[in-house]
């Protein structure tokens, strides 16, 4: 899906990169997998998809900020992109965009710990309303949440270091050594947390309140077309 008249300015910016290396848009369109119009559209102030304008970036060895902005044209440690984990810490101009680290597999499936930048796989936009958060994204490695959420389905979650009450019957992620990021929903019992799946073919979590498990709200997901 692309998104209209976002920002004319950006695409002279994409014109610059596709001018650079010397291709004409067939060419250039097929490094990205799409058609001379839609490179054409792209030039024109249709803004490409967030996947396209991820790989643009990188082709471009440019940032998505400069893509965005003409700002931070070279990408490196003091770029937006590569600063810090959860979000950037600050939002794009106008407002429109954030960026959220999606962690690797690993990461996801294994047990807590401080996350460091070799464990962001890549980086996706992500809405407006999410840029305003620390967010982390994660893909689904199981069925447990289904039919809400998909195996591959990506998630946004937000770490929540405030009362845990406050989550009760809500979706959460609760980040379990040995378990890793485990998706469910969250229920409160006597001196326990009960993590409950939407897919009843896997078993309630009990979580003694006194363990100290990191939880994360899930504030967002997408889901992936096969």
């Amino acid at each position: 899906m692309m998104v209209r008249n976002l920002d004319k300015l950006m695409g002279l910016r994409i014109k610059e990169i596709r001018k650079h290396f010397g291709l004409n848009q067939t060419d250039f369109g097929a490094l990205f997998g799409v058609t001379q119009e839609a490179v054409s559209a792209w030039e024109h102030g249709v803004s490409p998809d967030s996947r396209s304008l991820l790989d643009i970036a990188k082709h471009g060895n440019t940032s998505i900020e400069w893509l965005l902005t003409g700002k931070e044209k070279k990408r490196g440690r003091g770029s937006a992109i590569s600063k810090g984990m959860g979000v950037s810490d600050r939002l794009f101009q106008g407002r429109k965009y954030g960026v959220g680290p999606l962690l690797h597999d690993y990461v996801v499936s294994g047990s807590p710990k401080l996350i460091e930048e070799e464990d962001v796989a890549e980086y996706f936009l992500v809405p407006p309303i999410l840029g305003r958060k620390k967010v982390y994204l994660l893909r689904m490695l199981k069925d447990s949440m289904e039919p809400i959420l998909r195996k591959d389905d990506i998630v946004a979650i937000s770490e929540w270091p405030a009362d845990i009450d406050a989550l009760e019957r809500l979706m959460v992620a609760a980040w379990l050594p040995g378990d890793g990021l485990t998706l469910r929903w969250l229920s409160s019992g006597q001196g326990h947390w009960i993590l409950y799946p939407e897919n009843r073919r896997y078993p309630p979590i009990f979580i003694g309140k006194s363990q100290g498990i990191r939880f994360f709200r899930v504030v967002w997901w997408w889901g992936i077309q096969k």
